[in-house]
């Protein structure tokens, strides 16, 4: 998927998730910050990558040692960054709100695994215990029924929690 797909995702997953899962102002703002993050961050391995355009030297570092769709697509990389940031909601005064950012960058980077998993290139989500690809491979990032899937994958994540939400 191309990065425009990611961050749309993000952003209508923060936005809804933020709406129906949070009651209080501080925790919808950072879910939805951290579910936009969390989309586009996986991509911070590529240098021609949306995020990686304002940080220029850092994705060549990671692309050099890790290659794209390894290590920083991997469900051990979303899980160590998810447990980083949720460190400081130890602290009573940011408690909630980085729960949330941190629930909401999990949700973001495993849409934008999902997201991958769908094209041609697919994902290694065991990455580094396993080097196996996985993904549906149904079409090439950037082709005309991207919007598509990504509508279908919005979709997806709206009626559960419109069905299930308090």
């Amino acid at each position: 998927m191309t990065g425009k797909s990611h961050v749309q995702l993000g952003i209508y997953i923060g936005i809804t998730g933020a709406v129906f899962l949070y009651k209080e102002v501080d925790p919808r703002i950072g879910f939805a910050i951290g579910s936009i993050i969390g989309s586009a961050f996986p991509d911070i391995d590529s240098p021609k990558s949306m995020i990686s355009k304002h940080i220029p030297l850092l994705p060549k570092i990671l692309n050099k040692i890790f290659g794209h769709r390894a290590y920083l697509h991997s469900l051990m990389h979303m899980f160590i960054l998810t447990v980083l940031l949720r460190l400081p909601s130890q602290a009573e005064y940011v408690g909630e709100y980085f729960k949330a950012l941190s629930n909401g960058f999990a949700i973001g980077f495993l849409s934008h695994l999902l997201q991958d998993s769908l094209t041609k290139d697919r994902i290694k989500p065991f990455y580094p215990f396993s080097n196996m690809k996985i993904g549906l491979g149904l079409f090439k990032s950037g082709s005309h029924i991207e919007p598509i899937f990504n509508t279908l994958l919005g979709i997806l994540w709206t009626l559960p929690i419109v069905m299930f939400s308090k």
